[in-house]
């Protein structure tokens, strides 16, 4: 008799509940509990998961996110976001002492639910272009925006210039100022990636006030050398 197919989920997220038989609201927490370095397993049940569980955002948004992807590249593209983010980790209990999720463990537990998750037509595009009327306060616009921030952070971090990833994303400099602004606090990534965004455009309105003296003074120096 033959095999009945397998069961086929639009997403990672579905195939995980689908496959484990876990509520989808509960999804997020049981992929973190199963993800997390077990030496971190006590402490955090014990103390920063009831006390400090902000300590733990990061890893709870990088598992949203990896909930909806639908192929290998999607999840290697989400699972690299997260490790981007943690290079740059300067809080000592997770840095240092690990009380965090890791990619690795992320992508043993996802890998073998690839194949229950229908392939998609087309890849999902991350394009700024594509914006629904209602508002990026929605939970859905929020999550989008925030995982377009993460992904601009993720390549400006591994030496893309920010002018060439917004090109290539087909994003205009306002819409991508305006989604960091409103998205930057209590987000340490983002918190850094804000102040570099705003450093980096003093320094821009320095070079052009500096271009402006250099051709002022140059302007005035042509004139007293070469009086009319």
């Amino acid at each position: 008799m033959a095999e009945a197919p397998k069961k086929k989920y639009k997403n990672l997220r579905e195939a995980y509940c689908g496959a484990r038989r876990v509520r989808p609201q509960r999804f997020e927490r049981s992929v973190f509990w199963k993800a997390l370095l077990p030496h971190a397993v006590i402490p955090t049940f014990f103390s920063f998961w009831w006390f400090e569980r902000s300590l733990f955002q990061r890893d709870l948004e990088a598992i949203r996110s990896i909930g909806s992807a639908r192929n290998e590249r999607e999840l290697d593209a989400a699972i690299e976001e997260y490790d981007n983010l943690n290079a740059l980790e300067r809080s000592v209990r997770r840095s240092i002492l690990g009380f965090r999720v890791t990619g690795k463990r992320l992508y043993n537990i996802f890998v073998p639910l690839l194949d229950l998750v229908e392939l998609p037509d087309a890849p999902l595009e991350m394009d700024y272009k594509i914006r629904q009327n209602s508002s990026m306060d929605s939970r859905d616009g929020g999550a989008a925006a925030l995982r377009r921030l993460r992904r601009i952070h993720s390549e400006v971090v591994a030496g893309k210039e920010l002018k060439q990833v917004l090109a290539e994303l087909g994003a205009s400099r306002e819409e991508f100022r305006a989604d960091l602004e409103r998205y930057h606090a209590n987000r340490p990534d983002l918190a850094w990636f804000w102040t570099y965004l705003t450093h980096e455009e003093e320094l821009e309105a320095l070079r052009q006030e500096n271009n402006r003296l250099t051709k002022l003074t140059a302007d005035l120096s042509s004139r007293l050398l070469n009086p009319k």
